[in-house]
């Protein structure tokens, strides 16, 4: 990780792809015992939505960054 001058954050694409592969795995890890019916369980801290909608936004969100599709403002 690089700090620079404008208090931006660059991160190593190295170690970012390390994190990444961590973190799947770990959410790979929790949900291999979820069923279909615990998957549809909304969130607490988003009413709105259910497990799956939380992982597939998070799934999503990983998948667009490392494919250097970086979200604007309004995304």
């Amino acid at each position: 990780m690089t700090f620079t001058g404008d208090d931006t954050v660059r991160v190593d694409e190295i170690a970012w792809a390390a994190e990444y592969d961590a973190a799947r795995e770990r959410i790979g890890r929790l949900l291999e015992a979820v069923t279909a019916d615990e998957a549809a369980t909304l969130v607490p801290a988003c009413p709105a939505w259910t497990v799956r909608d939380l992982l597939a936004h998070v799934t999503g969100l990983a998948a667009a960054l490392s494919n250097g599709q970086m979200p604007g403002a309004d995304q």
